[in-house]
């Protein structure tokens, strides 16, 4: 005999436990994967509008989005654990398999975003065109901007030094992009700052 989360003399339990695992009804199935569609979404262009910085307006979306699933997740994950606990069910049977995938967006967006997953990603896409491009500012032959370079839509490139760097966009009020530096972390130019990326590759957030 189980006892569903929600009773009522008139109406039917939409989500229930049965053989220790959780078992939704009709109507609790299509939200729950209406939700895990929206947030595949939401998370890919979450990802792909940071994946070149960090613009206002992705920044936005990525945390009131962020905010607003992590509820949802928080609230129903809530919800499962005290019911299983009341029934002293395991904990690893008690979680439907849209809202683990939606556990699985959330992370891969955190991580795409807030460590530079998808930023790196898109570097690594574009690193061979950016390396030529490279080639061409050290042999003189700095090439014209704004220019598509890989996957990254280049606005400016300068020379600091023995490094060559690339503005490729935003990063809330200031602006972001990459550095080939051969000899270690590249001059600063009044208050840039860098973060090492791969190999002779940095980071480059430039403020003004």
């Amino acid at each position: 005999m189980y006892r569903p989360f929600a009773t009522g003399a008139a109406q039917r339990p939409d989500v229930r436990f049965n053989g220790g695992r959780v078992v939704m009804g009709k109507t609790t199935r299509v939200v729950m994967w209406c939700l895990l569609g929206v947030a595949v979404l939401w998370g890919a262009a979450a990802l792909l509008m940071n994946s070149d910085g960090s613009s206002i307006d992705a920044f936005l979306l990525y945390a009131y989005g962020g905010i607003a699933f992590f509820f949802v997740a928080v609230t129903f994950g809530v919800v499962c654990i005290v019911s299983a606990a009341r029934r002293r069910e395991r904990l690893m049977r008690v979680f439907p398999l849209p809202y683990l995938l939606l556990i699985a967006v959330l992370a891969l967006v955190f991580v795409g975003v807030s460590l530079n997953g998808a930023f790196w990603l898109r570097f690594e896409m574009s690193r061979g065109a950016l390396e030529a491009a490279t080639a061409q500012v050290q042999a003189g032959a700095k090439p014209k901007t704004p220019a598509r370079i890989g996957f990254f839509r280049v606005r400016e490139i300068d020379q600091a030094g023995d490094s060559v760097r690339f503005i490729v966009g935003e990063s809330l009020l200031d602006e972001v992009g990459v550095a080939y530096s051969p000899t270690g972390e590249p001059p600063v130019v009044g208050e840039d700052s860098y973060t090492h990326l791969s190999g002779d590759w940095w980071i480059w957030d430039r403020s003004w």
